[in-house]
């Protein structure tokens, strides 16, 4: 799993600041819907986010759809909304910086939430209920294709294993489309992504899953990581995104008000 990074971000309008732990997989909308959690009257109106060019300091347009990666590779971590050029410096008592108007003074402002959050969230590996309808989606998924084009069997067969394989070593989401319904994602043993190799090998051993009498699927329950027999055998995990979500949110309702 990736490193989660501590990001800033900032409403100028609403002079508050909040900090989230983001995946650098995260699109900037994920990110932004995080912050607004924390802080439910913050972040709001049209899209407005921008991030100041180290080089230059001019303001650079954020889109909702792009990645987190980008910035963090140029160790930006501080992003503004209703960006305001003709804002101020200020220093608080952490040595983070926040911007108000020339107008305001330091004293009038707002306090500043500080989330005291942890460097990384602990693993969540998904449960057999969510996997067992995660798969149900994916079979359905791929029998309507094998209806709609009057497939044979030879060709579904490769169907099934290019959807999954395709699917489950996507470096942006990491799942078919089942997977992704229920807010699982399939990684290696250390977190991270799979390579289309590692996940073909993940596929072809569902087979001794399917002829143990699905013996091998109930494996989840035998060991701490919840791993089924194939999992064990291509050395995967899958790990539930929405319960490393809500772990992260509540890591962060440690507040301290400077």
């Amino acid at each position: 799993m990736s490193q989660m990074e501590p990001i800033i971000l900032i409403d100028q309008q609403k002079n508050c600041s909040v900090n989230v732990l983001a995946s650098p997989d995260y699109m900037f909308d994920d990110v932004l819907r995080s912050a607004r959690r924390l802080e439910p009257n913050a972040f709001v109106g049209q899209w407005d986010l921008i991030y100041l060019d180290p080089d230059t300091q001019k303001p650079q347009v954020l889109q909702a759809t792009d990645e987190l990666a980008d910035c963090l590779f140029q160790n930006i971590t501080t992003f503004y909304w209703n960006y305001k050029a003709d804002a101020v410096k200020v220093t608080i008592n952490n040595q983070r910086k926040v911007f108000a108007p020339r107008a305001e003074s330091f004293s009038t402002m707002p306090s500043v939430q500080s989330f005291i959050v942890p460097q990384s969230a602990p693993p969540q590996y998904a449960n057999l209920g969510k996997r067992i309808v995660a798969n149900m989606i994916d079979i359905a998924v791929i029998v309507a294709i094998v209806n709609f084009f009057s497939l044979g069997v030879g060709t579904t067969m490769l169907l099934a294993w290019l959807y999954f394989a395709l699917g489950e070593s996507s470096k942006k989401h990491q799942a078919t489309f089942g997977k992704r319904a229920m807010g699982l994602r399939v990684a290696d043993e250390n977190g991270n992504p799979l390579t289309f190799e590692r996940t073909s090998g993940r596929f072809f051993c569902k087979v001794l899953t399917v002829i143990t009498g699905l013996w091998g699927l109930a494996m989840v329950f035998f060991n701490n990581r919840r791993q089924s027999m194939h999992d064990r055998l291509a050395n995967t995990l899958v790990l539930d995104t929405y319960q490393i979500g809500n772990t992260m949110t509540k890591q962060a309702r440690n507040i301290s008000v400077r």
